[in-house]
């Protein structure tokens, strides 16, 4: 197990690891905008994305595993 020190840049600490599964895709420092249902409103079908920098694209997953973290923003 890791240590738990808190809080836990998610890409300083896993980059290495993420790297080396096949098949996984990984985006830091974007943000999810919308979180679109499948017809069945039972998964999501559809993620919109925006990076930091401005880019947008939009993602079909497979699978979706969302790790948010709390805003260091104060105001």
């Amino acid at each position: 197990m890791r240590g738990s020190a808190l809080p836990t840049h998610f890409g300083d600490r896993y980059a290495e690891e993420l790297k080396r599964i096949p098949r996984l895709s990984t985006y830091l420092h974007a943000n999810v905008t919308r979180l679109g249902l499948d017809g069945s409103a039972s998964r999501i079908g559809e993620l919109d994305v925006a990076t930091l920098t401005g880019r947008k694209f939009k993602v079909k997953p497979k699978i979706t595993v969302l790790a948010m973290g709390r805003s260091r923003l104060r105001g």
